[in-house]
């Protein structure tokens, strides 16, 4: 079955939040320019950068991975951690 409309399934999402390695990357480009933020905002999610949280807490989460509305872009790749024995969190 495919679903086309944006309307989510079960579980509405009001927040997201993003957290990258400070490596040059296409997307630290959009978030530079708010552009992640403005697509988000069109379908009223707000992104929000976890390096840039005030809790402790919520910043631990780059590298603990705890939140569930939560992305990561890596420097590096899972399939090249694994392949290497480095320990990433699923």
């Amino acid at each position: 079955m495919t679903h086309t409309s944006l309307e989510p399934l079960e579980t509405r999402i009001d927040s997201i939040w993003y957290t990258r390695c400070p490596v040059p990357t296409i997307s630290g480009v959009a978030q530079h320019y708010k552009w992640l933020q403005a697509s988000f905002r069109q379908l009223g999610v707000e992104l929000a950068s976890l390096r840039g949280a005030a809790e402790t807490e919520l910043r631990a989460s780059h590298f603990q991975h705890t939140l569930s509305n939560q992305f990561r872009e890596e420097a590096i790749s899972r399939q090249y951690g694994r392949a290497h024995w480095v320990r990433i969190r699923p």
